[in-house]
């Protein structure tokens, strides 16, 4: 069940776009991806999924992510949310049921879409399902998606800023554990938090 944790619009928005990630931490990439996202659909909503299909919650939990997402963007159509899964088919069902009358698109890298496109699904026809639900926008990162045929209707490749393809919050992470300067690649508002959570000395 997809559980909002913050949201300013009212109703159901005409098109919705869907940034899940790990947001471990969200960076200044999150930020503009967010904002940009804004400037196309009605409403954003960050998801954070409680369980993670290809990655763990080490270095902050789930709730410690979730408050640094809720603070990291303040912008009027960007929402924060969350939800049970991670995978994305599991996303697109969780927000048709709570958003039955808007257009929905997932928004994700170019390295998240070829995971995509490329996943093991149990079930047949997992991706076809997705596609009747939601649109996926890719977004550059290190290259551009080279869209399916099969699926080109349903795929929007979108450009990106090269700066912003190659920052991750890997790269945070690492940089603060080189003790290197990091407070640049976060949004202002989670710089304390990122601090309090990730210099913590290691027991």
């Amino acid at each position: 069940m997809l559980r909002i944790e913050r949201r300013r619009v009212t109703g159901d928005p005409r098109t919705l776009a869907v940034i899940p990630g790990a947001y471990n931490p969200p960076t200044i990439a999150h930020a503009a991806l967010a904002i940009h996202a804004a400037e196309m659909a009605e409403e954003v909503l960050l998801l954070l999924p409680e369980a993670l299909p290809h990655k763990d919650f080490s270095g902050a939990n789930f709730e410690a992510r979730l408050g640094m997402l809720r603070r990291a963007v303040d912008h009027e159509r960007v929402s924060v949310g969350s939800s049970p899964d991670g995978l994305f088919l599991d996303i697109a069902i969780a927000c048709a049921a709570r958003f039955p009358h808007s257009e929905i698109s997932i928004v994700c890298g170019r390295d998240a879409a070829e995971r995509i496109l490329n996943w093991h699904y149990p079930e047949e026809g997992a991706l076809e399902r997705l596609f009747s639900l939601a649109t996926l926008w890719v977004y550059d990162r290190q290259g551009a998606l080279s869209v399916p045929g099969a699926f080109r209707d349903s795929i929007r490749s979108v450009h990106f800023d090269e700066d912003l393809q190659r920052l991750s919050a890997t790269e945070v992470r690492r940089r603060i554990a080189a003790g290197e300067e990091w407070r640049d690649l976060v949004p202002e508002p989670i710089r304390p938090d990122v601090e309090r959570i990730y210099t913590r000395p290691v027991r």
